[in-house]
């Protein structure tokens, strides 16, 4: 019983690891699009305004 749980549990954690990498990006690119809307908002941008 313990040979047969062996490879069902690395395939469970090959899985989990799939699916963490694209959720990290996804994760990292909201995260800098919402802090670039956030800058946007509140006017702080990096360039001055045109007169």
């Amino acid at each position: 019983m313990e040979h047969e749980l062996v490879p069902q549990r690395r395939d469970i954690m090959i899985r989990g690891f799939q699916m963490l990498v694209p959720v990290m990006m996804f994760n990292l690119a909201f995260s800098v699009v919402s802090f670039l809307a956030f800058i946007q908002f509140f006017g702080i941008g990096l360039l001055p305004p045109t007169p």
